[in-house]
């Protein structure tokens, strides 16, 4: 079984004002909670505006270091290295976290040489590199991207990995939501900001519905300026509107709902993972591809930018998912098959677990990559058992070293070689070949160093599918192989061995 440290202490850099939001303060409260759970000390330190919102994170049991009166890039950094600096005088060790479009590549890499391990939060691959020892993308589509990363990073890809708050993930998903015939009970959450007011432009077009046995629930978020201006358009309304200011507890108004409309952000996953049918609204560019994602995984229609909404043909959408109950059945079904609720312990498990990383194979680690290749359960498990030739060893390792097709690393854990890993690629497909040095085998390292391979892969080449032929009576390798997100694709003869014939899709959901 794979050791693990205590936490000890987190340091989550992230912002929420008015022009932002509060978007990535709130899913990194979804990390925070799963820290403290391991016994940790959370600290945020950013520019955080509402007041509501910080007594919320102390109420959590975080420490907060606000920088509203900090100026300059290097004042910030200072700042983080003091505080990590007291913090290992008393934990010995920690973790630094970044969620926010504003960190440079030269920002990351300034908070990574203080000494502490770094985990980046992103959402679209927009910088020309990342420094961090882990990458967090939790959206659907983010095995696609193109990252650059360090030789180090680990990339941890996909819904399985989503960031889901206490509120939530304490609740009872294997209940499936309710969908009733009429859809009358509808909840608008527009984020903690709201910058185009998109708030009261759905406002004024459920007006145009004149449908009185509609229920509204409005949420207005803490850094919303809006609320006066949103009190008055509901007081007219056909409808019964109810407007709730900055909430505590999200996930009760969630389940009350029959459909919801909502801004682009982390609040989708949360409604996808409710089984709650949703329009959503992009209402900043970082949002286009959740909007995008929610409407391809069938869990929510993509109604386009807020700036754009056309009050009467976005009445008749409404209307039309009012009425009809399949639809929205199918959402429900849809968004919770997209979302299980244990993405933030996986995340800090892996930040508690031995790194794993990779580094090019030299030509002096041909005697390495032999002793590994001749290890005895490691020759039971090829296609060719017979032992290697050590003068056809070296000449086949100097062919691969010059192969322009061939990717070709060694895995190191801890500070310690562990294995190698090898991808043969033809245009956009790889074929991986894996091996683990004896005194790693059996440590549940297996899936995390086919994942982290195939994931580092993914992003340096645009390869679409790794392939793994394995032999069928090599149960524990077929069980990695599951478990790191690879399916069994047919049966074939290779070289008159009986294999198992696997493949992972660039994007698929892995351990």
């Amino acid at each position: 079984m794979t050791t693990r440290r205590q936490a000890s202490c987190l340091i989550i850099r992230a912002d929420a004002d008015a022009h932002m939001g509060t978007g990535h303060v709130m899913r990194c409260l979804a990390l925070a909670q799963a820290w403290l759970q391991q016994g940790g000390k959370v600290f945020f330190v950013g520019r955080i505006e509402s007041r509501k919102l910080i007594q919320r994170l102390e109420e959590e049991g975080c420490q907060i270091v606000n920088l509203l009166q900090v100026q300059g890039e290097q004042e910030e950094i200072g700042m983080l290295a003091d505080l990590s600096t007291k913090q290992r005088i008393f934990d010995g060790s920690g973790w630094f976290a970044l969620d926010g479009y504003q960190f440079s590549s030269d920002y990351q890499r300034q908070v990574k040489n203080i000494g502490l391990p770094l985990l980046v939060i992103d959402d679209y691959a927009h910088l020309s590199e990342y420094h961090a020892d882990l990458l967090l993308n939790q959206n659907v589509n983010s095995g696609q991207l193109q990252y650059c990363l360090l030789a180090e990073t680990q990339s941890l890809f996909g819904s399985r990995f989503l960031l889901l708050r206490d509120e939530f993930a304490g609740m009872h998903k294997q209940q499936k939501k309710v969908i009733r015939t009429l859809a009358t009970n509808i909840l608008v959450t527009m984020g903690g900001a709201d910058p185009v007011n998109a708030t009261g432009r759905v406002i004024c077009a459920l007006k145009c519905m004149n449908l009185s046995d509609l229920h509204v629930k409005i949420i207005v978020g803490p850094a919303n300026p809006q609320q006066k201006e949103l009190e008055a358009m509901i007081c007219n309304a056909d409808f019964q509107g109810e407007l709730l200011g900055p909430v505590d507890n999200m996930a009760p108004l969630m389940e009350w709902a029959d459909m919801a409309i909502t801004a682009g952000g982390t609040t989708c996953w949360e409604l996808a993972y409710l089984g709650i049918p949703c329009l959503v609204f992009v209402l900043a560019d970082n949002q286009l591809g959740v909007a995008d994602q929610m409407e391809k995984a069938g869990a929510g229609m993509n109604c386009g930018l807020a700036q754009h909404l056309q009050e009467d043909r976005f009445a008749e959408s409404v209307k039309e998912l009012c009425a009809d109950k399949e639809s929205r059945s199918t959402m429900s079904r849809a968004g919770q098959r997209l979302v299980d609720g244990l993405g933030a312990r996986r995340v800090v498990s892996r930040m508690l677990s031995p790194s794993i990383h990779f580094r090019k194979v030299t030509l002096g680690d041909c005697q390495l990559v032999f002793d590994w290749a001749n290890d005895t359960v490691v020759r039971q498990a090829s296609f060719h058992e017979k032992e290697i030739n050590w003068e056809e060893h070296r000449n086949w390792f100097q062919g691969k070293l010059i192969q322009e097709d061939c990717l070709f690393w060694v895995i190191c854990c801890a500070d310690m070689e562990i294995g190698q890993v090898r991808f043969e690629v033809d245009q956009n497909q790889a074929v991986i070949s894996i091996s683990l040095s004896r005194e790693k085998r059996e440590k549940g390292l297996g899936s995390r160093v086919i994942a982290a391979a195939c994931h580092k892969l993914f992003a340096e080449r645009a390869v679409y599918e790794v392939i793994a032929y394995i032999r069928q009576d090599n149960g524990r390798s077929i069980r990695s192989f599951l478990k790191a997100g690879f399916a069994h694709v047919r049966d074939e003869q290779c070289h008159g061995v009986d294999a198992l014939v696997m493949n992972c899709p660039a994007g698929a959901e892995v351990w």
